[in-house]
This record gives structure tokens, C-alpha cells and sequence, in this order.
């Protein structure tokens, strides 16, 4: 039987004594260890380095499962420690790689959402992209699946999420359609005069099956008109984005907690639409970043940058920071190397919790682009419908 431990000091007293097994543990609860343990996937492996050593390793280890015959050997635990939650803000800019290589990234979603095609055979796909929701935001959705934390990888954007989701080189829908689903629909509440991004989310959609909408309500009624078979339906969706940059907000807890309930609403009566159409649909929900909110954190200003610029990071063609001096050179700094345009490679900052760049303005109610655990995990969403339903045999 496993010993439950409930802190991380629980865990890393046994640590610093002797190696341990554990199959329930979220691997990135280590990060929040005074120091990193040696991390197994199996206690075979663990045990074949720790025997072909001639003294013992000063260097904790673990191994991420239970073998019983070694249950004589080494302690099983199971550790109850909750790793996504606020507290995730004290490592997250320490063990950025190690919580990418442990938690489901944006990038990652494509291949989620192809193999689950090939393991059940849906008939349809639908993607719905949320402008603005945390991880946390979605913890009371109980009809649903828990939610999966998604990390983030760069800047928490809307621009970069929401490509990371759909894809850069290798679009999801063309990826889709590779696999025969031919058909392709898209619902978008921009338009592509007034926003680019637009043309960048849906470029792979043909013009003729992507529709502009001023209401869920349309995307309802368009839903139960349409023939999904062999289909990918992709939904760009308003979340709590709009409150962040209100111009006039009276009430931001109650505006923002009426958003979260329309949001699971609107999932409800999305999954009863395909729900009836009575074929194998995989549903899924995710969005482009989280928002850290100014009335929830007691956020620092740490430099006086331009007030056009982005409090929580910075892109490489901005000259005020980090060059220039404007910022604290005490403030963490998270660099990320990337490419602009394909060609260029370059960088970009972003800020660690709970720096700002600059004060807030009086109507900024919440920031996004920087490195936290609100803006930096985001919830991803699995829902398969009927599915006690025959295989679709079509590909």
C-alpha cells in the first residue's frame, strides 16, 4: 500500500533519505523540490543505476511507478500535492523546461487530435478556440472531462496561442484533411478587414465555408443545419479577453464570472447539438492564453516604458526594453528565442510574475503575454461524443 503524503516537505524528507517509487504523482510537483531528484520512468531503470554505482548517489531519486517486487526495497508513495495552481507562479520562470516537458503544450494539440482520429475513428472534429480563459477558470465545469493544463511555449498572446494551436507549417485542418476529412467550416466573430489574424487562423478553411458571427446562438443554428460527415468545424470563440482591455468596467467580478458561466453553457448545448446528430464526434475546447487580473495580484511595476507598450513583454522590434535601461535590472526576465516572419531569428522578453513593465492604465484590468500560471496554463478540453457509437469506416 502507498504512504500518502500530502506537502512537499513531506515528500522531500523521504527524498533526502532514500529513493522512492510513486504511480501517482504529478511529475511536476518535483519542480517545486529544493532540489531536482534524478527522475525514472520505471524502478528497473532506477534500480540498475543505482546497483551499478559503487556508492550510494547524493542526488534524490524517483521513479514514476510501482513495481512490487522491489516493495520490500523502496518506500511507494502516493503524493496528493496540486502542482497548477498559483503557487506554480514561485518556479515557473526556474523550471520553464521542465514544466514544457511535463505538461501538454499548444504546440503539442495537433498530434493529440490526429492520433485520438486514428485510435476511435471519429466522423467529425470540432475545435473551439477561446479568446482569454485560465486554467483555473474552468475548475467548478463538472459535466465535462477534467480539464488538461496546457502550457503555453512563448509568449502568452493571443496571435501566438492561438497558432500554436492550429499550427504554423502543418495546419491541423490540412492535416485533417490528409486523413479524409474533407470537409472544412469555420465560425469567426472577426472579419478579415479588421483583423489579420483572421486570414492566419482560417487560411486553410475555403472563403465560402467560413462565417462571420455576431452570436453563439448563430453558430448553434448553423451547427444543427450542417452535415458534419468526414468534417473539421473550427470555432473562434470571445472569452474573458474583452475585460481585460475594457475601456468602462463597474463590475469585474460579476462580468467575469457571467463570461465563465456563458462559456460552459454554450459547451453544453454545443456538445447536445452533436450530440444528436448521432455520430462519433470529438469535440474539443482550448484557449490562446490566460489573463493575470490587477484586482486579484498585487502586480509591481518595475520600469516606466512607453504607455503603447505591452506591460508583460516584449517583442525584439521594440526598442524601450530590455534594452535601454528602462527596466529593473534586479526583475526576472524570461528570453525566448524565435523566428519572426521565417527568417529572421530573433527574441523576445516576457516578464515573470508579478512584474509590469510600466504602471497600468486606469482601464487595464488584466494583462497577458508574460510568464505566470494564470496567463501561461490554459485549460484543454476533451469531449467525445457518442461514443458508444460504430466506428466511422470511411478513411
Amino acid at each position: 500500500m502507498a504512504t500518502r503524503i500530502n506537502t512537499i516537505d513531506q515528500l522531500n524528507n523521504l527524498l533526502i533519505r532514500t529513493p522512492l517509487m510513486s504511480e501517482r504523482i504529478s511529475p511536476l510537483s518535483l519542480a517545486f523540490l529544493p532540489e531536482m531528484p534524478r527522475i525514472f520512468a520505471s524502478a528497473k531503470e532506477m534500480i540498475s543505476v543505482i546497483d551499478a554505482t559503487a556508492r550510494a548517489s547524493e542526488q534524490p531519486m524517483i521513479a514514476l511507478e510501482f513495481d512490487s517486487q522491489f516493495a520490500r526495497r523502496f518506500p511507494n508513495v502516493s503524493c496528493e500535492h496540486e502542482p497548477y495552481t498559483t503557487e506554480l507562479n514561485q518556479v515557473i520562470h526556474t523550471n520553464t523546461e521542465f514544466i514544457k516537458k511535463h505538461t501538454l503544450t499548444q504546440t503539442q494539440i495537433a498530434s493529440v487530435v490526429i492520433e485520438d482520429c486514428f485510435r476511435i475513428e471519429a466522423e467529425a472534429v470540432v475545435m473551439m478556440l477561446i479568446d482569454g480563459l485560465s486554467y483555473s477558470d474552468v475548475s467548478g465545469w463538472y459535466e465535462f472531462p477534467k480539464a488538461i493544463p496546457c502550457f503555453v511555449p512563448g509568449l502568452s498572446t493571443t496571435s501566438e496561442g492561438f497558432q500554436n494551436i492550429v499550427g504554423r507549417e502543418e495546419p491541423l485542418s490540412m492535416q485533417l484533411y490528409d486523413i479524409g476529412y474533407r470537409s472544412r467550416f469555420g465560425f469567426t466573430y472577426w472579419t478579415r478587414k479588421t483583423n489579420p489574424l483572421t486570414d492566419v487562423l482560417f487560411r486553410t478553411i475555403p472563403p465560402n465555408c467560413i462565417k462571420t458571427v455576431f452570436s453563439m446562438g448563430e453558430v448553434f443554428e448553423e451547427l444543427k443545419a450542417m452535415d458534419v460527415s468526414q468534417a473539421y468545424v473550427q470555432i473562434v470563440r470571445t472569452g474573458l479577453d474583452p475585460y481585460a482591455h475594457a475601456s468602462r468596467l463597474d463590475d469585474l467580478p460579476h462580468n467575469r464570472e457571467t463570461t465563465r458561466q456563458c462559456l460552459h453553457e454554450d459547451i453544453c448545448q454545443i456538445r447536445s447539438i452533436l450530440t444528436d446528430k448521432g455520430k462519433r464526434i470529438l469535440f474539443y475546447i482550448v484557449s490562446d492564453h490566460g489573463i493575470l487580473w490587477r484586482d486579484e495580484h498585487d502586480l509591481e511595476p518595475v520600469g516606466q516604458v512607453s504607455g503603447r507598450t505591452n506591460p508583460r513583454y516584449s517583442d525584439s522590434n521594440t526598442k524601450t526594453w530590455p534594452s535601454g535601461g528602462h527596466i529593473s535590472t534586479d526583475v526576472r526576465l524570461q528570453k525566448i528565442g524565435r523566428f519572426i516572419d521565417g527568417s529572421e531569428d530573433t527574441a523576445s522578453f516576457q516578464l515573470t510574475y508579478p512584474y509590469l513593465s510600466r504602471p497600468l492604465h486606469s482601464n487595464e484590468w488584466g494583462v497577458h503575454g508574460g510568464l505566470s500560471f494564470q496567463e501561461s496554463i490554459v485549460p484543454f478540453i476533451r469531449i467525445e461524443v457518442n461514443e458508444n457509437v460504430n466506428h466511422w469506416q470511411g478513411r
